[in-house]
């Protein structure tokens, strides 16, 4: 009897210490999920003014529906920690098991931290979490590289942050426990139950894994404060780029939107030169021209778009430059979370205004200020047919050192000038792209222009640069004026995507992708006016050549504005949703449903979801969706590809 007596007490002191050790798991979880949402306070209150437009309720609820992204990415990285807590044993007497448990607690807070504190400024500019494509961006060029010390000295604040956050995680985490914990049958099972209970806590309990999608479950404005940015970052990481996705038969997918354009023949413009200068980070916030009444920061351009053919719907594909850039010069959409230069299809056989125009003699180039390599421009020129890519070991080496800005590359002053002296050397016909630079992080002035150029009480530190990238584009027309090319050119003015915010109507999902883009010619009085037509970046291919007037047959996702007959939309894709605008309303898709339907004309803060009382058609995005990544995944982005087709089934 008093053997069975002392059994049954080591039994009981056994599964005492298995339940404190579960306690001791529980209150360590507790305490990592107390310090993210710290983490998720700090990043609300750095950014309030782009959650402006949700209610109390709806902000309560994101910090809420957050805890579970938040676990999903602390269990993802600190798993053998859980491992550890949870092993019917216990580990944690050792010190080597001690030390790989607490590592991997503080690594996992460490990390989520770190990256949240990266995408509080961030934010300001990309409008959404980072992805992987984060770590691709740095180790493309050096110029990244060479910013981090300078990003630091910046931004210590935010490091100091996430140094005493991590400090109190060491702290909570404790010391080590100490009880007798031996393996039995009861231990075994409540190890492989518990393992169980997280595997589903990290699910969500769902019928599928939790996903950046189900961020915007509640509302599609707060998702990125639902989330955190080592989710996005994973999320991405274990996701192909492109996915061919089915949602008709291909005949009907076709039917509803092909991809294929064909322009009748206009012998009235060829030959005509093209110049698209694509501006950095130019959203119409910034530009005076779109906000009448308010304070220009873009005085020339103003007076240029007063004599261009402007829209009032004109949209980014992309919230990147590594994005925009394509999406401008070859019709590449953004319907995926990786950036085509970057993912695996991007060595896909592509058409572009550069090998279109080529076909007709055109000499092509493409100039950027910044380090060669930069976001792998210079490549994805090479696969876009351009004859020439001008970049900073292309500029003036005399000159280079001291129109350097210490950040990116050649300020603009200098650049534009150095374009334009090369525009006026080249054999026309041509087409070039520019593409700015200083009006980036870190906002770089140079020092000539330090009292002119500065920040003032109230506007966001890009506007200094906005306003010296203006001077510079006035000094560049300064100059082109004078040049025999000039009045035989087609200019085309565009924004890469848009940035910070200061105003609620450019916060929402569709002021977040509201850019300037116009078409000018100095000896065509036909090309001016404001138009209601909706246009976006993958347009301007087609635009141009069917204003050209070449007959050529092009692949192409966008539409000419010269057009008639194409149909006018613009379509995107954010933190896991697709948005389609059309002349009505903008709604947004999850890839299965809509998930939100607002009338932009009368609900400019799209605070209205329509959804119960209009029923949005998706067909046409369905369809894009689909023919997109069939033609993406299958390498069949030229138009060739599509005729040979055609031709074998008639032949068949």
């Amino acid at each position: 009897m008093k053997k069975f007596n002392n059994l049954n007490r080591k039994v009981e002191i056994n599964e005492n210490n298995i339940l404190s050790k579960y306690t001791l798991f529980v209150k360590r979880i507790l305490f990592a999920l107390l310090i993210l949402e710290t983490s998720r306070l700090y990043f609300y209150i750095w950014n309030t003014v782009s959650f402006g437009d949700a209610s109390s309720k709806e902000i309560i609820y994101a910090f809420i529906h957050g805890i579970r992204f938040d676990f999903f990415s602390f269990a993802t990285l600190s798993l053998p920690f859980i491992l550890i807590s949870l092993f019917p044993y216990n580990l944690e007497k050792n010190k080597f098991w001690y030390f790989i448990s607490k590592f991997f607690y503080v690594f996992s807070i460490f990390s989520i931290l770190l990256f949240n504190a990266i995408d509080t400024d961030y934010f300001k500019f990309s409008g959404k979490r980072s992805t992987i494509d984060l770590f691709t961006i740095f180790t493309t060029g050096d110029e990244m590289t060479n910013m981090i010390p300078q990003l630091i000295a910046q931004y210590w604040y935010h490091i100091l942050f996430v140094l005493i956050l991590t400090f109190a995680a060491i702290k909570l985490y404790g010391s080590k426990d100490k009880s007798e914990v031996k393996p039995n049958l009861s231990g075994i099972i409540s190890f492989l139950v518990s393992l169980t209970l997280v595997f589903f806590l990290m699910r969500g309990f769902a019928m599928r894994p939790v996903s950046i999608i189900d961020a915007a479950e509640n509302n599609p404005h707060t998702e990125e404060l639902v989330l955190n940015s080592v989710f996005t970052i994973l999320q991405t990481a274990t996701q192909d780029n492109i996915k061919p996705v089915k949602y008709f038969d291909n005949q009907k997918a076709k039917k509803l939107y092909g991809l294929i354009r064909h322009y009748p023949n206009n012998p009235a413009h060829h030959g005509k030169n093209v110049v698209v200068i694509i501006f950095e980070s130019f959203g119409k916030e910034y530009v005076g021209f779109y906000n009448p009444g308010t304070k220009t920061h873009t005085p020339f351009l103003d007076s240029l778009l007063r004599h261009s053919l402007t829209f009032e719907y004109s949209f980014a594909n992309a919230k990147k430059s590594i994005e925009g850039i394509p999406a401008v010069l070859a019709s590449i959409p953004v319907l995926s979370a990786n950036p085509f230069i970057l993912s695996p299809f991007a060595s896909d056989h592509i058409n572009s205004l550069a090998t279109v125009l080529k076909k007709h003699g055109y000499i092509t180039s493409f100039f950027h200020g910044g380090e060669n390599g930069t976001m792998n421009f210079n490549k994805f020129c090479e696969l876009a047919g351009f004859d020439r890519y001008y970049g900073m070991n292309e500029y003036p080496a005399d000159k280079r050192k001291k129109d350097y800005d210490g950040a990116w590359g050649i300020y603009d002053e200098p650049f534009l000038q150095f374009f334009a002296k090369k525009l006026s050397k080249m054999k026309q016909p041509f087409f070039s792209a520019l593409f700015t630079l200083s009006s980036h992080h870190p906002f770089s002035i140079p020092k000539k222009y330090k009292n002119r150029f500065v920040d003032k009480p109230g506007e966001l530190p890009v506007m200094k640069t906005v306003e010296y990238t203006d001077m510079a584009l006035k000094k560049f027309f300064d100059t082109a004026k004078k040049q025999s090319w000039y009045k035989k050119t087609l200019f085309v003015f565009v924004a890469d995507h848009t940035s910070w915010s200061q105003k609620a109507k450019y916060q929402t999902r569709f002021g977040k992708f509201s850019i300037l883009l116009s078409y000018f010619s100095p000896s065509d009085t036909s090309i001016k006016g404001e138009s209601k037509t909706i246009t976006q970046q993958i347009d301007i291919f087609p635009s141009i050549i069917n204003y050209l007037g070449y007959s050529d047959t092009i692949y192409s996702p966008g539409n000419s504005v010269f057009s008639k007959t194409d149909k006018h939309i613009s379509f995107g894709f954010l933190s896991g949703i697709y948005h389609y605008i059309n002349s009505n309303y903008i709604c947004l898709f999850d890839g299965q449903k809509p998930t939100a339907v607002y009338n932009y004309h009368t609900d400019t803060l799209l605070k209205y979801n329509l959804l119960n009382k209009v029923k949005p058609n998706c067909d046409t995005l369905k369809a894009i969706i689909q023919n997109y990544t069939h033609d993406v995944y299958f390498n069949k982005m030229i138009p060739e590809i599509h005729s040979l087709k055609k031709t074998q089934t008639s032949n068949n």
